[in-house]
C-alpha cells in the first residue's frame, strides 16, 4: 500500500496472474479506479472457446490430444497458431513450473459488475469487499475441487507422490478448521 507524506491513501498494489487490466472507477471520498488484470477470452466462437479452455486446464496427453483434433476441426489456422505460440505459454499440461490456478478468462467485467455497490465505499472498506469476494470465490472454487476426481499428468502424480511422502513425517496439530500446526525437522510452521 502507498500513502501520501500527509499519511494519506495513495493505492494498494495486489498481484494475481496479469494479461488484461481493468479498472472501476471509484466513487466514494476517495476517488480514483480499482484496477484489475486478468486474462482475456479472445475467442469469437463460443464452442470453440469452450474447447480450448478445456484443453488449456487438461492434465493428460490423451485428453489433450484429443481436444487440439476438436480445435483442428473448427479451425485449422486455431490449431496452427497454438502450436506456433508454443503450448508451454497457455496449456497446463505443458507449463515447466507447477501452475495450479490460471485464470483462462475475462473476468474483468465480472468483477467491476460485482463491485458496483462497494465502489461507492471507503477504501478499506471497498478492499474488505474486494477481499471478502475472491474468499468466496475461492471457497466456492475448492469446494468444486474436492469432489473432482481426475487422473493428473505424469509430472503432477509424481509431485504428488512426492509431497505426500514428506508429509508423513510431519506433526500436524489442527487449531482450528483452516489453521493448523506443523512441525517438521524441529521447525514449527502455522498453515
Amino acid at each position: 500500500m502507498k500513502k501520501t507524506p500527509e499519511n494519506e491513501f495513495l493505492y494498494v498494489f495486489i498481484a494475481w496472474p496479469i494479461v488484461v487490466v481493468d479498472a472501476s472507477h471509484l466513487k466514494s471520498a476517495y476517488t480514483g479506479a480499482f484496477v484489475s488484470a486478468n486474462t482475456l477470452d479472445g475467442a469469437a466462437n463460443e464452442q470453440l472457446s469452450e474447447v480450448f479452455y478445456t484443453m488449456a486446464k487438461a492434465y493428460t496427453q490423451t485428453d489433450f490430444d484429443k481436444l487440439m483434433k476438436r480445435v483442428e476441426q473448427f479451425d485449422v489456422r486455431v490449431k496452427n497458431y497454438l502450436e506456433l505460440v508454443g503450448n508451454v505459454k497457455w496449456a497446463r499440461l505443458y507449463t515447466p513450473v507447477p501452475r495450479g490456478l490460471v485464470m483462462m478468462s475475462n473476468i474483468a467485467e465480472c468483477i467491476n459488475s460485482t463491485l458496483v455497490v462497494a465502489r461507492e465505499l471507503p477504501i478499506f472498506d471497498f478492499l474488505e469487499q474486494v477481499r471478502l469476494m475472491f474468499a468466496r470465490w475461492n471457497c466456492t472454487n475448492r469446494k468444486n475441487a474436492s469432489c473432482t476426481f481426475t487422473l493428473l499428468g505424469k509430472k503432477f502424480q509424481e509431485m504428488l507422490v512426492l509431497n505426500e511422502s514428506k508429509s508423513g513425517r510431519m506433526t500436524v496439530v489442527p487449531s482450528t478448521d483452516y489453521i493448523y500446526s506443523v512441525s517438521d525437522k524441529g521447525k514449527s510452521y502455522i498453515v
